[in-house]
């Protein structure tokens, strides 16, 4: 088997070397944290590093290093001819690495069986989202989202995420601040993710002195339309936060 991604001697795979051979368009800074959004953890799914510093004496970027299961969902999620080739690739990596490995303990066995339910779960999670995008994809913009009673359907969708938190909290008897943590809850429910940790990864991974606002990060990373969404469904009563 020829070797297309280099795996090191920690069995880990390299972010942006993953990033280069993916040939992903978007910048590895902006790539990375949106595939952390999809569940995984760091320090269990990867860990961040400095790259070395370049030839051309350019100051380090922050890297990181991946399990080969985590490489592998992330090659299954980008849906093209390379990240199916890398993903068979890193799946016959992983049968020669066990294949090698001592007999395991019955608590190895047990923690890979989690393992594999979470990856399971994780793949359950992202079927039901991509089947209720395609449900709903040509009606978000013209169904409940603009014929909320009492909510401003004017501005851009940041404005109207606003108005519609506004909204739940006066209809809940909230604070504007408890609206907005029913908010989050229910997102990262929804999608597996944590918003809190999202703003916080990417102000360290941009210098940023300020962590943006909730709104302005869901604006920064096009995520207003699933934001939306769970703010239509809180304001009706369909999710419990």
């Amino acid at each position: 088997m020829s070797e297309l991604i280099k795996i090191n001697s920690e069995n880990k795979v390299d972010g942006r070397e993953l990033h280069e051979f993916l040939q992903i368009g978007t910048a590895y800074k902006d790539w990375f944290p949106r595939m952390v959004e999809y569940g995984f953890v760091e320090g269990v799914d990867f860990c961040s590093k400095m790259s070395k510093t370049s030839p051309n004496g350019g100051r380090p970027s922050i890297n990181h290093d991946l399990t080969i299961g985590m490489a592998k969902e992330i090659c299954m999620i980008q849906r093209n001819e390379r990240g199916k080739q890398a993903r068979l690739y890193f799946i016959e990596c992983e049968k020669r690495l066990k294949a090698q490995c001592k007999p395991m303990s019955q608590v190895e066995i047990l923690a890979q069986a989690a393992q594999q339910l979470v990856e399971q779960e994780r793949e359950l999670a992202r079927l039901r989202l991509d089947n209720e995008e395609i449900r709903k994809e040509q009606k978000i913009q013209s169904s409940r989202i603009d014929t909320l009673n009492g909510v401003c359907t004017e501005g851009t969708k940041r404005q109207k995420l606003v108005a519609m938190i506004q909204a739940y909290a006066a209809k809940n008897g909230l604070t504007y601040r408890e609206g907005w943590h029913r908010f989050k809850a229910a997102y990262n429910t929804a999608f597996h993710t944590s918003i809190g940790n999202s703003i916080s990864y990417y102000a360290k991974e941009n210098g940023l002195k300020k962590k943006p606002s909730v709104p302005e990060f869901l604006e920064i990373k096009d995520l207003l339309d699933d934001a939306l969404r769970i703010a239509d469904k809180l304001l009706n009563g369909e999710l419990a936060a």
